[in-house]
Order: C-alpha cells, then structure tokens, then sequence
C-alpha cells in the first residue's frame, strides 16, 4: 500500500485525495493544512485521516511514501526538499517552481538523492485528444512541419484580485505561470524546447502580474510560429486550449475536447480532406473518473513511476523545461528583445 501525505488542501489538494483513496493500492493517510477552516470537515468526514497544521510535524510522524504538494507555487521548492529529505517521492502541482533558479535546486537535490521520484502536475499530457496528436506526430501525419498557433484562454479576471495567484513574489507570475504553462508544456513534449522567442505582456486588471501574453516561437527544426493567452477572455466557461499545426502534407487542430485533421492524400485510417475526432471517443476505458480522465491517469501513473513500474510524461526534466520557457517569456518581455533558450538555460547551471 502507497501511503500519501497531502500539503495544502483547497481544490486541488482535495481533488488529488479523492483520486488516490479511490486507487486499491493507496491510501491518503495526512494532510497538512494551515488553515483552520479545513480541519472540522476533514475530522467530521475523515476521522481516520491525520490533521496537521505544519507539514514538517507530518514529514516527522508519518512513514509517508509520497506527497502531494498543492500549496502556493513560492513554497513548492522548500516543502520538496524537506520531502526528498525524509526519503518521500513528490508530486508537485503545476507550475513546478517560481523561477528556473528554483527549478535548478530541486533538480541538484534529486541527482543526489536518484532513488526519489519528483514529478509535475501539468495533466493535459494526459487529455486523450493531445495525446493522439502526440502519436499522429511521432507518425509525421502531417509532414514536415511549417507554423503553428497556440492559445489558452479563460473568463477568469475582470477586475483587480487578491490572493498569492496575484501576488508576484508568491505566484512567480501572471496568466504565463498559471494558464499558458499548460500550452507551455504541451509544445516541449511535442518538439523539445524551442531556439528562441520574442514575448509581449500586458497587465489589463492585475497590478502585479500580467493578464496577457503573446510570443513568437521559433524551434530549431524550422517550425516557427506564436502562442496568445489570457485570462481575462469573454466566453470561455472553461480554460480551452488549442494548437493548430500546418504541415507540408495537411494540418491539424486540436483543443481539450476535438482533434481536426486535414490530408491532401488519405494516410493509413485517416481520409483525404477533413476528418474530426472526438474527446467522448478517444477516451480510454476506466476503472472510474473524477473530474476528467487527466487527473486520474496522471496520478495512476505517478503511483505506477514510484513503484519503479513506469516512465512518468512529467518527470523532473520535463517540469523543469517548462519552467526554462516559462522564464525565457518573462525575460523576454522585461527586456524587450528575443531570449535564446539554450544560452538562458546554460546561465541557470543546467
């Protein structure tokens, strides 16, 4: 049986729970949460479950196997290094860290500690509809690659907030951190990180982070184009996420819930012209589902990694990339002028 430790307990932190105590070989057993509010429910509904206010009283009293970190991202590297400490696997919520400077130390700990597996929360890897544009890409589908257009919105910001999500020092950022680091991470898994950027941030209702981000990407490999996101957007219900791809052989476009390809020529299973796929069908079957397959497939796959029994598509070196692009937009935009990635990660240490 995996033993789980939970740290911070708002949304997140009781949606990874539900997950793992529904899993036969796991079982949250402590959770840390600061905040009293939390602590009736959990005792009147949980009594079995260990309170604690600190996570550091947890760490010392529990034979904990894994934690789960769902706090604010300006605490993620401390509360990881005290995990890795006391010989815990992690799983840290998206985004990984605050800054690459951050990123580095978790990564320096675990190279000393090889046997800790520490992971990053970016679960739209595990959407079924980007995870068959995966395989379509890896089959070059489309051809050689020629542009790109990747967008994140959401209807979340319209008017000035507080909270650490808008609290520079405590968030590490705006919409690029918290919103466009999930489409961040998509493009570093379909084609590694890109060769440079130029990136524009506007804040329209924040004072300390921005509310908009726009970005000319170029990769290596030619493949060139631009990213736009925001989360002050009218109409979107729910954050959507879209990339369409244009391809020397055809396109495609895929969102959370739709994948449309395009072929001049027909290709294995798929037509010549437009065909459309389906988020309700490509799902996979399921033992059960709690909010979306992505959380579930992640954190099964998190336990499966721990055991030794599985690779892991976020692993440390795959947060940690995010994290080198996420910085290279903000450096970008603060000094007016196009980052190349490769020298920004090699001035990190990496």
């Amino acid at each position: 049986m995996v033993r789980v430790g939970i740290v911070g307990f708002g949304k997140m932190g009781l949606l990874h729970a539900s997950i793992l105590n529904a899993f036969k070989d796991t079982e949250v057993i402590a959770v840390a949460e600061p905040l009293k509010l939390m602590h009736p429910a959990l005792e009147r509904f949980q009594p079995n479950l260990k309170l604690y206010h600190d996570y550091r009283d947890m760490l010392r009293e529990n034979d904990l196997d894994l934690v789960v970190i769902a706090t604010p991202v300006s605490s993620h590297m401390s509360i990881a290094k005290d995990c890795i400490r006391h010989k815990c696997h992690v799983f840290i919520e998206k985004p990984l860290a605050t800054s690459t400077e951050e990123s580095r130390e978790i990564v320096e700990v675990l190279k000393a500690n090889p046997e800790i597996r520490c992971v990053a929360g970016y679960c739209l890897r595990y959407r079924c509809t980007f995870q068959k544009m995966k395989k379509l890409l890896e089959q070059n589908t489309l051809g050689s690659l020629i542009s790109f257009e990747g967008t994140m919105y959401s209807s979340d910001v319209y008017k000035k907030h507080s909270g650490w999500r808008f609290s520079k020092k405590e968030s590490g950022g705006g919409v690029t951190i918290e919103l466009a680091s999930h489409l961040l991470n998509l493009l570093v898994w379909y084609f590694g990180l890109p060769e440079k950027l130029f990136a524009v941030t506007e804040q329209w209702f924040s004072s300390q982070v921005e509310d908009h981000v726009h970005a000319f990407v170029w990769f290596k490999d030619g493949l060139r184009g631009w990213i736009d996101s925001c989360w002050s957007m009218p109409n979107y219900r729910l954050p959507l996420l879209k990339i369409h791809l244009i391809g020397e052989e055809g396109e495609a476009v895929v969102t959370n819930d739709e994948l449309r390809i395009y072929l001049k020529k027909s290709k294995a299973d798929l037509p010549a012209g437009w065909s459309n796929q389906y988020a309700v069908a490509l799902k996979p079957e399921m033992e059960f589902e709690l909010a979306e397959e992505y959380y579930t497939l992640q954190l099964r796959e998190t336990i499966d990694y721990c055991k030794g029994k599985a690779a892991h598509l976020n692993d440390i070196s795959t947060g940690d990339s995010t994290v080198v692009f996420v910085d290279a937009i903000y450096e970008s935009a603060r000094g007016n002028m196009p980052v190349y990635l490769e020298s920004l990660s090699n001035a990190k240490g990496r």
